[in-house]
Formats: structure tokens, C-alpha cells, sequence
């Protein structure tokens, strides 16, 4: 699965679901379980599942991945609904519900400040053979404000429009989500992007910058940011965690730095969303200083083995598959890929990021202190938050890194 195509119908700028929900968690109302939680614990899962079939760095947009395939579910049926609806973790929603929810946390997500941009961007890339069922249209055009482009599949040209708004969308960082010729037998592809750019709260002093060690697989010279502040802190046993803000705290990147001794794996086997969120709820301001490598990431992933280990197994399936509320054709048709794509650049100034999901839809015919210290020279685990909705956007992992 490692760097193959990304193509998830969605593309998203800007994982072990699988595991059954137990009688009680299934019955958990939409009231009790936000929109935002739900994500996130999808994220958690979806990640999960990813690092396992990973070996290097891991980037990927959580958030995305769920947008694109939650305009997909729209088109679903019978048990392909069912097993998509189960993997996000939403088979407790309505799909008036999922839409409406997702539609609330699009708007609310959309920042243009003078330190921080976050913006989002859906659309639909319909085979001109084909014609939309017109609920699936109604429901993607008016809760996830889809632009549906009718093209000519055959048309070369075609995948240079559909890069095109990809590159737009994701402001040049991600340049290219499909390439020419397009699989005929393509029907449609739903594609999300998201992109972020935001300006650390306090930022690292580029003066301050030095090579540095890097102990990763092996030992690598890095070149090693480092600021001093009052900033969000806590302490456990196997790991420490902190939050740097973006602008004025509106959005953070938290790092989790396993203890000296302690491998990154490790710490994850042990930790879980609902443990991550009892840290974050934990953390308290502290002086201290934080040193943390700049670095670069462009990665791609095909989701395909993951989310059907999670249990999305028919939508995959050209015998099984049931989106007959997509089309009007009588045309069997099946996710053939998802494919997901990112962008992640850390430095002095902040942090830029974008991804791209893209769904193809296919026929045939410790101890307290006053102050403490972390240095990331060692794999690190880290997350991209919106701080209002407590959204997790990205999420990665650092194992190697060079200058």
C-alpha cells in the first residue's frame, strides 16, 4: 500500500475501525455523540490501521478521508450502507443527520485570519454518460456544497481539469491527484480538499535554529527548531505531550514524544482516543522549552486494504456493492479506489498543510517540575487540531528524517 494512488472520489487537503462497537456504544445518540467526536474517533482508528501497514513517516488528513466518504454513503444502499455507515462510526445517524452535521463543522472549520487559513472544497467529477439521481445531487450540493462537473472520461484534457482544482484548491501543494488516460469504466470520482496554513502563536526564532541528531532508524543530522514558552503541558508515564498554538489559539499542533527507553509503538499499543482526550483535558501551562526538527512531507497512500480491514468489505466489491441511489443507471457500480495524498511543511514561521482524498467510483459494463524540557530527536507522534470543535484534521508520525 505504500505511496500508491490516493483516489478516494474525494480529494482532502488537509484507523482501526474494524474492531466491533459493543451493544451499549451502539446505542449512543446522536445528541450524546457529536459530529466531531465521531471523526475523531474514525481518525483515531483509520490512523491506526494506516501505521500498520506503514514502515516511515505517516501523514494523513482523517477529516478528509471521513468528508469524502461520508458524500459517497449518500449513494449507498442496503448493506453497502450499512458497513460504510458502520466504519465512520454514524450507524447510530440519521443521513439527514450526518449531512446536517457535516455541513454545521464545514462552516464552522473555514478561518481566514491575518495568522491562520483554513479552507475546504468538494466536487463531483461525473462520466457525461451517466446522470445523477437527483436526491444524491441535492444532498451533495446543499450539505457539502459539491461543484458536479460533467466530463468526458475519454477526454484526455479531463485530468487536467481535475488536477487543476486540485492544485487550486490545495494552493499549489498538492499538484496532481490523476493521471491521463482515465479508466473508461469510471462513473464518477467524489473529491475533497483541504488546505491549512497558520502561523505558529509563538514562533521559533530562526537564530535559534541548529543541526542537531536525529535518532531514528538510524542517526540523521536535522536541522533543530527551539522556542521557550508558557506553553500547554503534561507528563505521563511512558510519554510527555505539548501544544503549540497557531494565531491566537485557534488552532494546535500537540506532539507526543514517548519517554527515553519507550518506542513510539509502544506508547501507541497502550493509547487509545478516549486516553488522548483525558491527557488533553489534563494539560496545563508551563514554562518550558520545546525543540522540533523542520521538516517536509509529501505522501500518498490507496485506503483501499485499510478501510475494508475496517470493515467497508462490499462497497469494494463488484458483485456486492449497492449504490444505486448514485446514478440512474442500472449499471453495477463499486468504489475501485481511494487514494488520499498529502502535503506537510513545519517550520519557524508555522505549519502548511494539504491533502487530497479521492473516491473512484467504477462500472463494468512523572514527577512534577518547574519547568521541563522536550527535544523531538526521537520518532514522535503528532496531531493538527481546531481547538473550538476539538476536530482532529491531521495526524502523523515522525520515524526518519534528514536535512
Amino acid at each position: 500500500m505504500k505511496k500508491s494512488w490516493i483516489m478516494l472520489g474525494c480529494i482532502l487537503l488537509l484507523v482501526s475501525c474494524g474492531k466491533d462497537r459493543s451493544e451499549e456504544e451502539r446505542t449512543v445518540t446522536i445528541i450524546e455523540q457529536s459530529i466531531e467526536q465521531t471523526q475523531n474517533e474514525f481518525a483515531w482508528e483509520l490512523f491506526e490501521e494506516v501505521s500498520e501497514s506503514e514502515d516511515g513517516n505517516i501523514f494523513i488528513s482523517p477529516y478528509s478521508v471521513f468528508i469524502a466518504l461520508a458524500m459517497t454513503v449518500n449513494g449507498a444502499e442496503a448493506e453497502t450502507k450499512e458497513e460504510m455507515m458502520q466504519v465512520l462510526g454514524v450507524d447510530n445517524f440519521s443521513l439527514e443527520q450526518l449531512n446536517e452535521d457535516n455541513e454545521r463543522l464545514m462552516v464552522s472549520l473555514e478561518k481566514a485570519t491575518e495568522k491562520i487559513t483554513l479552507q475546504s472544497a468538494n466536487a463531483i467529477w461525473l462520466n457525461d454518460l451517466y446522470t445523477l439521481e437527483k436526491d444524491f445531487q441535492h444532498r451533495v450540493k446543499t450539505y457539502y456544497a459539491a461543484n458536479v462537473e460533467e466530463v468526458d472520461i475519454t477526454d484526455a484534457t479531463t485530468a487536467d481539469l481535475i488536477n487543476m482544482w486540485v492544485k487550486e484548491q490545495t494552493n499549489k501543494r498538492i499538484e496532481e491527484i490523476v493521471e491521463a488516460p482515465l479508466d473508461e469504466q469510471l462513473v464518477m470520482m467524489l473529491t475533497n480538499a483541504i488546505y491549512f496554513d497558520g502561523d505558529w502563536q509563538y514562533e521559533f526564532a530562526e537564530e535559534r535554529t541548529v543541526d542537531a541528531p536525529f535518532y531514528g532508524k538510524e542517526e540523521t543530522e536535522v536541522a533543530m527548531m527551539s522556542v521557550e514558552e508558557d506553553l500547554s503541558y503534561k507528563e505521563e508515564a511512558s510519554f510527555e505531550m505539548v501544544q503549540l498554538p497557531y494565531g491566537e489559539g485557534e488552532m494546535s499542533m500537540y506532539i507526543l514524544l514517548p519517554k527515553e527507553g519507550t518506542t513510539l509503538q509502544e506508547v501507541q499499543d497502550e493509547l487509545s482516543y478516549e486516553s488522548f482526550s483525558s491527557v488533553r483535558t489534563k494539560m496545563k501551562p508551563k514554562k518550558g522549552t520545546v525543540e522540533l526538527p523542520k521538516f517536509s512531507l509529501t505522501e500518498e497512500y490507496e485506503l483501499n486494504d485499510a478501510l475494508i480491514r475496517l470493515g467497508m468489505e462490499k462497497a469494494f466489491d463488484d458483485e456486492h456493492a449497492n449504490f444505486s441511489n448514485l446514478t440512474t443507471s442500472d449499471d453495477p457500480l463499486w468504489i475501485d479506489f481511494v487514494q488520499h495524498k498529502t502535503f506537510l511543511d513545519v517550520n519557524e514561521q508555522g505549519t502548511e498543510a494539504a491533502a487530497v482524498t479521492n473516491v473512484g467510483i467504477k462500472t463494468m459494463s512523572a514527577k512534577e517540575d518547574d519547568s521541563f524540557y522536550m527535544q523531538m530527536n526521537r520518532p514522535f507522534q503528532f496531531f493538527i487540531i481546531e481547538e473550538e470543535t476539538e476536530a482532529i484534521l491531521f495526524m502523523g508520525e515522525i520515524h526518519s528524517l534528514t536535512k
